[in-house]
């Protein structure tokens, strides 16, 4: 009887949960629970296996990659499948549709796939905080496709060359060291496979007529503009955390490639050097840890702001979230700077020594709380006229 399991489904902070499949791509259930693959995880291809470890995680493997780890607190629910029944039979019975055609993102034309490849590759990860450079953050649309039935019009989630997401707005701040540089670069993009809720949002963000919007957010204008401003000053790119924004902007390029000049086609082909915040922030975390090398934290941007009492009036903006990733990774620069306390081992309180009092001590003692000779004698054992003795020779000495 199996007795690992062959799903896992993983809560994520605001998104759809995650499904881990064997067999399949990493996957997000939508709302009616169409199970979908996340267009970040794709390059990491399907998994080949999930297998507990000695302290009870769950090993999540990729074919050609190293094994992901979740330990049990981040797992929501598993499903095993003792019976060997087909894996989308075992997801329908929680109501969980999985298309047995979703490998087919993973199999994008040849032509696409070597071409998304050339795209703004990474030279060696800066390990160093950079003291010049471009902090760029992107925020997301889904991607939609428009049916038509009789009267009707329905929009069901779509996936375009492999992507179910693209870039709705595009945002780059120049920073040296502290202090900001002429690169403020913070444009929308329109996209036929947008919701309408998507345009009235940026036209409302922007101010801009339907005309002077839908020009100004062409794709292929504002991503001349994004290879000007950005990307000719061949600075380091700094990401909050690369795997997403980066992989949308790489495909983005790729899918308007044939649009742009050569010289533009030349400047995004060489390679570029990136630092990822988040990757940042677990090493000054990690610092204490026993586990450096494995301890990931996938902490949110406005999270660690608030950490660092930093606060961000407009989250989930992306020109506002690059300027809080500047602020966030320069914090987190002076903490690193500053000499930590190292704990010792606590120590167990020492009990107060009490001088002891001398006998003629107590007597007087006694003597003052209002006792008699007597009772003074037979507290302290000793006789009355000790007693008498000790307090007669007090009075004498003084």
């Amino acid at each position: 009887m199996a007795t690992t399991p062959i799903v896992l489904e993983r809560p994520m902070p605001n998104s759809q949960n995650y499904f881990y499949i064997i067999g399949y791509p990493v996957c997000y259930a939508t709302p009616t629970k169409q199970l979908l693959p996340v267009e970040s995880e794709l390059p990491i291809g399907l998994i080949q296996g999930i297998d507990l470890d000695a302290k009870g995680r769950y090993c999540i493997t990729f074919k050609g990659h190293k094994k992901f780890v979740l330990t049990a607190k981040k797992v929501l629910n598993t499903w095993t499948n003792p019976d060997n029944i087909p894996v989308t039979d075992l997801l329908a019975t929680d109501g969980y549709q999985l298309d047995t055609e979703l490998v087919a993102p993973l199999s994008r034309s040849a032509q696409f796939t070597e071409l998304l490849a050339t795209i703004l590759p990474l030279k060696a990860p800066l390990t160093t905080l950079p003291s010049h450079y471009i902090v760029v953050d992107c925020e997301f649309g889904w991607l939609f496709k428009k049916t038509a039935t009789g009267q009707t019009i329905n929009w069901q989630q779509t996936t375009i060359a492999g992507a179910h997401t693209s870039i709705y707005q595009l945002s780059a701040l120049g920073f040296n060291q502290t202090q900001s540089t002429s690169v403020y670069f913070n444009r929308y993009l329109d996209n036929p496979y947008f919701l309408l809720a998507k345009k009235l949002t940026g036209l409302r963000e922007t101010g801009q007529t339907l005309t002077d919007y839908e020009q100004q957010s062409n794709p292929v204008t504002v991503l001349r503009a994004f290879i000007a401003t950005v990307l000719t000053p061949g600075l380091p790119l700094v990401f909050w955390d690369q795997r997403n924004d980066l992989q949308n902007l790489q495909w983005l390029l790729a899918y308007h490639y044939q649009d742009l000049t050569p010289a533009e086609q030349a400047i995004i082909t060489t390679p570029i050097q990136v630092f990822d915040c988040e990757k940042y922030t677990n090493q000054v975390i990690n610092r204490s840890s026993n586990q450096q090398l494995t301890t990931v934290h996938d902490l949110p941007l406005n999270g660690v702001a608030g950490l660092l009492n930093i606060v961000n009036p407009k989250q989930h903006n992306a020109l506002w979230d690059a300027l809080t990733i500047h602020h966030v990774m320069r914090q987190l620069a002076a903490i690193r700077a500053t000499e930590p306390t190292i704990l010792t081992a606590p120590q167990r309180p020492q009990p107060t020594q009490i001088p002891s009092l001398t006998k003629a001590q107590h007597v007087h003692q006694l003597r003052a709380a209002g006792k008699t000779y007597r009772e003074i004698a037979l507290a302290l054992g000793i006789s009355i006229s000790g007693v008498n003795y000790i307090l007669k020779k007090s009075a004498t000495t003084e």
